[in-house]
C-alpha cells in the first residue's frame, strides 16, 4: 500500500507540473497574439512590423509549444502502443519543421523587404542552429526509430543521443528566446523608451520569461525516468522485441576449448 500512495502521488506530483507547463506555454502564446495586436498592429504580409511579428508568434507555437509537448507524449499517452505514439511524435515534430521553415523564411523575407543584413546577431546565430539541429534530429531519428528496417541495437545506440539533442535544442531555445525579446522590442520601441520600461516592454518580458519557465518544466518532466509512462506494444512489436531477445540468447559464446587456448 505505501509504494501504491507514493505512486499516485508522484503521478500527481507530474499532472500538477504538467498543467503548470501548459499554462505557460498557452498564456505565452496568448499574450503575445494580445501585444501585437495592441501594440505593432496585428499580423499582415507585406507590411512593416506586422509581417516580422509573424516570426516570433511561429517560432513560440512549433519550437516551445509544440516541441515541449511533443517530447511529453510517451510521458502522457498511456493508452495507446507504443507504435501510435511514435506516429503521433512524428506528425508533431513535422507540424514543427514546416512552421520553423516558414518562421524563418518570413524573417527572412522581412530583412529583405526592409533592406536589412541577415544572420549578424546571436538571436539569428542560435535561432539557425536551433533550426537545423532539429532538422537533423528529426531525419535521423525517423530513419532510426520510425523505419521498419532499423535494428534493434542501432536504436538502443540512438536513443540517448536522441533524448540528449532534446535538451541541447530546448537548451539553445533558452538563448534564442532570450536574445530574442531584446531584438524584438528595440525594433517595435526606442532604446531610451526601452530604458524606462514602459508597460508593454514589462509585457514581452513576462511573455519570454513564461516560454523559459514552460521548456525548464518540460525538460524536467522529460529527465524524470521514474515519469515515464509505459506504452503498449502491438503484436508485430512483441514478437520484435522477442526475437531480439531470443537471438542474443542463442547467439554462440566462446567454447571451454576457446577460453584454454592462448591469445595472439
Amino acid at each position: 500500500m505505501p509504494v501504491k500512495e507514493n505512486c499516485c502521488n508522484s503521478r500527481k506530483t507530474f499532472w500538477g507540473i504538467f498543467g503548470l507547463a501548459q499554462v505557460c506555454g498557452l498564456l505565452a502564446i496568448s499574450l503575445l497574439v494580445m501585444w501585437n495586436v495592441a501594440y505593432n498592429m496585428g499580423y499582415q504580409w507585406g507590411h512593416r512590423n506586422q509581417q516580422f511579428s509573424i516570426h516570433p508568434l511561429v517560432m513560440i507555437i512549433g519550437m516551445v509549444y509544440m516541441y515541449g509537448d511533443g517530447a511529453l507524449v510517451y510521458r502522457v499517452l498511456e493508452c495507446l502502443s507504443r507504435f501510435q505514439v511514435k506516429i503521433i511524435h512524428m506528425v508533431i515534430f513535422a507540424l514543427i519543421l514546416i512552421l520553423s521553415i516558414f518562421g524563418v523564411y518570413t524573417v527572412f523575407n522581412y530583412h529583405a523587404f526592409m533592406n536589412y543584413g541577415n544572420m549578424y546577431t546571436m538571436h539569428s546565430w542560435c535561432g539557425m542552429i536551433n533550426v537545423v539541429a532539429f532538422g537533423l534530429q528529426f531525419f535521423i531519428g525517423f530513419g532510426i526509430l520510425l523505419w521498419p528496417g532499423a535494428k534493434g541495437k542501432i536504436r538502443n545506440i540512438y536513443m540517448p543521443i536522441h533524448r540528449y539533442s532534446s535538451f541541447g535544442i530546448m537548451a539553445i531555445t533558452v538563448g534564442s528566446i532570450a536574445s530574442g525579446v531584446v531584438e524584438d522590442l528595440l525594433l517595435c520601441i526606442d532604446n531610451r523608451e526601452y530604458r524606462e520600461l514602459p508597460l508593454h516592454a514589462v509585457l514581452f518580458n513576462v511573455i519570454g520569461v513564461l516560454c523559459i519557465v514552460y521548456i525548464l518544466l518540460v525538460m524536467y518532466l522529460v529527465y524524470r525516468d521514474d515519469w515515464k509512462r509505459g506504452t503498449k506494444l502491438t503484436p508485430a512489436e512483441e514478437a520484435q522485441e522477442k526475437g531480439d531477445a531470443s537471438a542474443e540468447q542463442s547467439a554462440p559464446g566462446p567454447s571451454e576449448t576457446d577460453k584454454l587456448l592462448p591469445k595472439e
